[in-house]
Formats: structure tokens, sequence, C-alpha cells
């Protein structure tokens, strides 16, 4: 059976990767090739072929602006053929597509070495820069596999959960591989058409010798395409792995109850979104700092060599030399992008702290370009460049992943793919305008080398100032931009919700009459004083297994004391609440989070409360829960509908994207046994809240039963947990909500032994007002535990799930390794 690019076996998995590092280094060679020998090639079209004639109408210092033009036209055809290789994409594959762009950027290459005209040469570059769609179709190939883990908790399917960790180990290794391959091919671009350009001489053609090799490199990947990728459709066996993932006739094959068909996708619905996302202030910030920068970096991309070349005021070096400066330099730039400095540079600093100072000390600096004039020898001028342009490349590309992460960051995830590809467009578009711009610069001030790069570097400081000023988007700014997605009548329940001060006064004063936890705390506490008393000689005293039972006071705990500050004892408080405050409309509250405690495995007994994702945070999408909470292994996720319901689920495992339920048996499900209401209680009664605090401790709790191994599935149309239809006709999942987090159902399951958590309500159907995930986790700080998180994001690199949407389609994911080849 044949694999598709985007998922090939593991015995064809080298191969593959073989292919997919050839397409890389072709795509990244047709990038950075034409740098060396682009001003000597506009004097030969725009002079007849003589460069050498003083007489003539340009010379190397009066070239910049066609030059300019000529980067220019290559970035507008980017810029123009973006979205129609992503269409190609989505409805040919990642294979058929590639094949196309290959074939094409082959023969415009040849096409533009043989123009005998500028007007030629920029008509043919903007064709080579329009077919150019390789990046896309290799990055999707390199992240788009099928993940399917085995779902058995001791043994059962655990061969195939081994394979599958073995499958995901040789995805990193194949991606790492194709990344190292285009950070080298920053080098290898400019050395390698220096050097072919040696060969073009006295020729009719003289410069297309570089763009033949370019078009050989493109023909040796089609063959290598044709040759060892086969055409399946990944998207279309992912599809029916799905639908033959439970029994035929099984309650988790079924649909929701009432199924609402999914909204159809237009130009019109998308560009709504794009200017939903731009009305937001933070985000458009974010963009237009970027889009600024972009600019900055390709006029120096493009100004670097116009003062290589120049005879007054630049080194005058030859295009050979040109492209030895460049190569060694993008060497310098893929060893520091290679290494881990630049990514503890920037953990350690946080996210913001290391953005402004990657701006700045990325093109600034290269003001200091013109010194290399005063150095007595050619090899220290040689030295210094490749030092500067090399350290400005690699904090360029830093600059670029963190702004992707800042910038989706900014915004409901929900939207991040919209701000992905406003973000990916802002940047082609203003990559096209950089080098116009440096072209004008160079040529208007030709021969005065200070006054080009003290303004270009003008430029850079305004840039660099820009990104100054950003600073995380509030949680406010974010969810104005998700609250258009809640219904009606959600808004209208979490307003009464919020209006409801009996609930905040259980934040206020918890009535704890001694549950399990506290409760075993202070008998701890009453051990300690009996040892003491023992040691002192006093007789009387209880030995520690004697301690008698007793029905412990009642005992206030405020809101205070369930965050860490100084003069809190850690021994009278069970646990602390972190990730929220108090005026937030919690699912849980601290009276129903000690009753969950007393179920909890003994491991993680004790550990604090982190509010990792909320609905009316973070918005309404099993994308926004999965961003959220996707690298917590212990979480609680909560539950309230409009009538009042509260329930959930504890899971031990992470919430992962995934096609087949995942299996924990440690998990349950939990539900209030009376369901909340605002009318009924006394807002002024002190008794009303101790009453309320009770009914908030009532919970009821059913484990894992053993019988199937259904427990926890997260699809990109559903979440579930549990399975196993009880009743004839039922769905079969203890509770499913679909993927807009609007609506669910609940029923008897086989996993855990439950009846419906909706009582009283047709077919088990519910409205959700609002769902919350929270994370068990032993950090007393957020600050710490977000820490310890980023670590497990860096190691595990779970770039893949980024990198698809549901549909199939691209998400540029800019905050990844990939930005700096989009």
């Amino acid at each position: 059976m044949g694999t598709s690019l985007g998922g090939p076996h593991r015995h064809g998995g080298r191969a593959h990767t073989a292919v997919l590092c050839l397409c890389a280094l072709t795509h990244t060679y047709l990038l950075f090739s034409v740098f060396p020998y682009a001003g000597y090639f506009c004097l030969y079209l725009v002079n007849g072929g003589d460069d050498a004639n003083h007489q003539q109408p340009l010379s190397v210092d009066t070239v910049g602006l066609y030059v300019g033009l000529l980067g220019s036209a290559f970035a507008a055809g980017r810029l123009l053929g973006f979205r129609a290789w992503k269409r190609a994409r989505d409805q040919f594959g990642e294979r058929t597509a590639l094949l196309g762009s290959l074939s094409q950027s082959a023969l415009f290459s040849l096409l533009f070495g043989t123009a005998k005209t500028f007007v030629a040469a920029i008509f043919w570059r903007f064709l080579l820069g329009c077919s150019n769609g390789m990046s896309g179709s290799i990055k999707r190939a390199a992240m788009n596999r099928i993940r399917k883990p085995g779902t058995s908790i001791n043994g059962g399917e655990g061969s195939e959960g081994a394979a599958d960790d073995e499958e995901e180990e040789e995805e990193e290794w194949a991606i790492s591989w194709i990344l190292a391959v285009m950070s080298l091919g920053v080098a290898f671009g400019p050395a390698a058409s220096a050097w072919m350009s040696l060969y073009g001489g006295d020729s009719a053609h003289p410069y297309l010798p570089p763009n033949l090799f370019g078009a050989l490199l493109c023909v040796a990947s089609v063959v290598s395409v044709l040759a060892v990728v086969h055409p399946d459709d990944v998207r279309r066996e992912l599809k029916s792995k799905e639908s033959s993932s439970s029994p035929e006739g099984s309650g988790e094959a079924r649909p929701l109850v009432q199924p609402k068909q999914p909204p159809t996708i237009t130009l019109a619905s998308q560009l709504e979104r794009i200017m939903t996302v731009w009305k937001a202030r933070s985000t458009r910030s974010h963009l237009l700092a970027y889009a600024f920068f972009s600019c900055c970096v390709s006029a120096i991309d493009e100004a670097l060599p116009l003062f290589l070349i120049a005879r007054t005021g630049g080194l005058q070096l030859p295009a050979p030399q040109i492209g030895l400066v460049l190569a060694v330099a993008g060497a310098l730039t893929a060893m520091l992008n290679q290494s881990s400095i630049f990514k503890l540079f920037a953990e350690n600093l946080g996210l913001y702290p290391a953005l402004h100072l990657s701006s700045a000390l990325a093109n600034v600096p290269m003001v200091l370009l013109p010194v290399s004039l005063a150095f007595a020898t050619l090899g220290a001028s040689f030295g210094y460049i490749v030092l500067l342009f090399g350290t400005f490349r690699a904090f360029a590309f830093l600059y670029f992943q963190l702004m992707g992460n800042a910038v989706t960051r900014s915004v409901p995830v929900q939207y991040a793919a919209e701000a992905s590809r406003f973000m990916m467009v802002s940047g082609l578009a203003a990559r096209a305008v950089g080098p116009s711009v440096a072209g004008v610069i160079a040529t208007t001030l030709a021969g005065h080398s200070w006054a080009i790069w003290m303004l270009i570097g003008l430029l850079s400081a305004g840039a660099a100032a820009f990104t100054f000023v950003l600073r995380e988007a509030a949680a406010g700014s974010r969810r104005s931009l998700a609250m258009p997605e809640l219904s009606q009548r959600r808004k209208i329940y979490l307003s009464q919700r919020q209006r409801a001060r009996i609930f905040a006064q259980l934040w206020e004063v918890h009535y704890d009459h001694g549950s399990k936890t506290t409760g075993a705390k202070w008998r701890r506490a009453a051990r300690k004083v009996v040892a003491v008393n023992r040691m002192a000689g006093d007789t009387s005293a209880h030995s520690g297994d004697d301690v008698p039972e007793r029905k412990l006071p009642p005992k206030k705990i405020s809101w205070a004391d369930r965050t860490l500050r100084p003069g809190i004892d850690v021994d009278e408080v069970p646990f602390f609440i972190i990730g929220t405050k108090r005026s937030d409309v919690s699912v849980l509250t601290p009276p129903l989070m000690d009753a969950l405690q007393d179920h909890f495995p003994s491991s993680i007994t004790g550990f604090n409360y982190w509010m990792k994702f909320s609905l009316t945070r973070d918005g309404a999408s099993l994308e926004a829960l999965e961003s959220k909470a996707g690298y917590a292994k212990h979480t609680i996720l909560a539950i309230e509908t409009l009538d009042g319901h509260v329930f959930g689920c504890y899971m031990g495992r992470a919430w992962e994207w995934s096609s087949r339920y995942a299996a924990d048996g440690t998990s349950f499900l939990w539900r209030l046994k009376s369901p909340r209401s605002f009318d009924s209680l006394s807002v002024d009664d002190e008794s009303s809240v101790e009453e309320r605090a009770k009914a908030e401790e009532d919970i009821e709790v059913y484990n894992w039963t053993g019988k199937n191994y259904l427990c926890q599935l997260l699809a990109h149309d559903k979440l579930a947990v549990g399975g196993g239809s009880v009743d004839k006709g039922s769905d079969g999942f203890g509770f499913v909500i679909n993927e807009q987090l609007e609506r669910g159902s609940s029923c008897p399951c086989e996993t855990y032994g439950n009846p419906c958590l909706v009582p009283g309500t047709e077919g088990g159907q519910f409205e959700v007002a609002n769902i919350e995930v929270w994370a068990l986790t032993p950090f007393c700080f957020e600050a710490d535990a977000e820490r310890s998180e980023r670590n497990v994001r860096l190691r595990e690199q779970s770039v893949s799930q980024m990198a698809t949407s549901k549909k199939g389609a691209d998400i540029y994911s800019t905050s990844s390794e990939w930005s700096q080849f989009m």
C-alpha cells in the first residue's frame, strides 16, 4: 500500500525524509541564490552586456534601484501566489502541489537566466515568485502525521502505543533534519550560485548557470517525489479510521443529539473573521510591528550586496566573493539557530523582554557596517561583516519566532488561524516593499555609505521602538473577540450567575466542616502535639494512633487564605488556587474543590488548583481548550449547564487530539447532587451561605469500572468521556460536547457505571453555560507552574498540532522554527 506525503510508513520514513530534505534545499536555494550576482546581472541587462564600460548610464554605485525592483518582483509574486498554492494543497494534496511548484520553478528559473532585457527579467522573476509554493507543502508534509495512541492501560494494545511512540520519535527526527537542511540552505544558496556564475563567462547568457543549477535541483526533486511518494490521500484515510474506531452501531460512533451542520466557509466569512482580528487593538499593533520589522530585514538583505559591489563607499567585491561572505554568514546563522543559546535566551527572559531585545539587536547594529571600510586588510573586513550580518540574521529569525507566538497569544485560539494567515500575508507584503526601499536609498545616496546605513538604521530603530511598546494582550481584549461566539441564553445565564452574590461569598468565606483533606491535616498536627508532649515526659498524652476522632468546629477560610502570601500557614490550607481571581465566574467553588480532593489518586492529593481554560475567558472552541490545557497531565474538567447542573471528570492524561479513545484507570466522573439555583437562598443570611457550601460539597463520584477502555476522547468534532451503551437507544457517552462547546448530551455508560449526569432533561441533552479545565499542580505560584509547562513544551516540540487544522488547512505557525523560511 502506498503512503501519502504526510504519513510514510516507518520502513520508508528515511526515504521520505530524504526527499523532503532535497525539496527544502531546493526551496532555500531559490530564495537566496540571487543575492551574490543580482547587481551584476542588472548591470548586464541595462547596459546591454557591457557592465565594465564606465560611460554606460548604470554603474555598480547606481544599480540599487534595479536590484531592489528585482527583489520586490519575486516577493510580490510569492504574495500573489500564497492563497492559490494554499487552495491547491487543500484540493489536490501536498504531493500534487509540490510537484506543480517544483515544475514551474524549474521552467521560470531557466527563463529568468536567459532574459536579455531588464523588463523580461522582472517578469520571469515575478512568475518565479508566483510558482514558489514549496514551503507550505514541505511543512505540512513534515508535520501532518497521523497519531494513533494505544488505548490499553496494562498491556492490551500497548504494543501499538509503543509503535506510535517510535513513530513520533521518527517524526521529530525527520523534522529536525528538514529544518537543519533549510538552515544550511541559507549558506548553500549564495555559495553555489556565486560559484556557478563563474562559468557564464562571455557566453550569450552569462548568468544562466546559477539558474540552470536551480532548475536541475527542481527536476531532481520532482523525480525523487515521483519515485518515493505515492498519491494516497491521508485525510481520506484518517476519516475512514475515525468512522471505524467504534463498532458498527455503537453509541461512540453516533453523532450528538440533533447534530448541527457545520457552517460553510466562504471568502466573505474568512474576510469577516480577519477583520475581527484586525479590529483588536493589541493584535493590530503586533501585526504592524511585524510588518515594519520584516520590511527592514528585507531592506538590509538587499542593501548588503549593494554595499559589497559599490566602488565608492563599498568594498567592490566580485560575485564569487559576495557569495562567500553571504555563505559564511549564513553558516554562522545556522549554527546559532540550531544551538540552544537562543532558546535559553527566550526562556530566561520571557516572551516580551526577549522580543524587545531581539528587535534591537537584529537590525539596529547593521548601522555599523561601514566600519568595515576602516580595516587594513580585506580579510579583517570579511570577518567583521560575517560576524555582524550572521548575528543580525540569527536575531531576526528569533524575532520572527517570538512575534509569531506573541500574535497568536493576543487572540482567542479560534482566531489563531486568521491571525497567523494575516501575519503571513503582511510579512510577504512588507518583504515586497523592503528591497525597493533599499534600492531607492542606495541609488539616491550613492557613494555615501555612512548616510545609507544611518538611514536604514533609523528605520530599524523605528521598527524596534514599535516593538518595544508591545505588551501582552489583556484577557479582556481576547474575551471581546470570543464573546460574539456565545449564545444569548448563555450570556443571560452567566450574567445572572455573576450577580448571584452568594456564590461570590463562597470564595470569601468557605465554611469547612472538617472534610477528609482538611481533617487529615488537623489530625497530623494533633499527632505532632502528642509527640512533643511525650518527648517532654507528659505520660498523659495519647499515642499517635489513639488520637480521638472528633467533629471539628467550622473553620472559615477566606479567599486570601487560598493564595500563597507571607504569613500563611500552609499546613492549615489544604490547597491553593492560582490562575484566576475572585471576580471570575467559576464553575468550581472552594467547597467543591475540597470535596473533589478526597477522590484524587494519592500521588496528587493536596495539589493546588490552576485554572488552565475557561470558556468565558478563552473562547468557545475545542481548539482553545486544547491549546490552553493540552500539556496538563492531571486535570479536572468542570461543566455548568444552563439548567444549573454541574458535573465533569478527572483525567490523569493530557487532553490531546486523537481519533481514538485513550484509557485512564484513575479517571472518574462526578456531579453535584442538586442543581444550582440563584433565587432559593438568601444573599444576606449567613446560614444560607453555609447551606450553599454544604450543597457544593455534596457530590457523587463514578470511578472507572474496568469494563472497557473508552475513557477520554478529544477529536476535532467532539469531546467525549466514557462509552459503551447501557440502555438500548442511548448514545453511550458518559458525556459528550460538540466542537463549539455549545451543547452536548449525557447518558449511562459502561466505562464508569454512571447514570445520566443531567437528570430531568429530555434525552440527557444540555446546553453549556461554562466549561473549565483546572490543572492539578504542586506549584504554589503561577509563574513556577508556567515555567514547568514551558519546559514540557520545549521537550515535546509538539509543532504538528499547530501545523494543521481540523479540515486540513494550513495554520502557518510563525512561532516555530519554520517561520524564517515561510
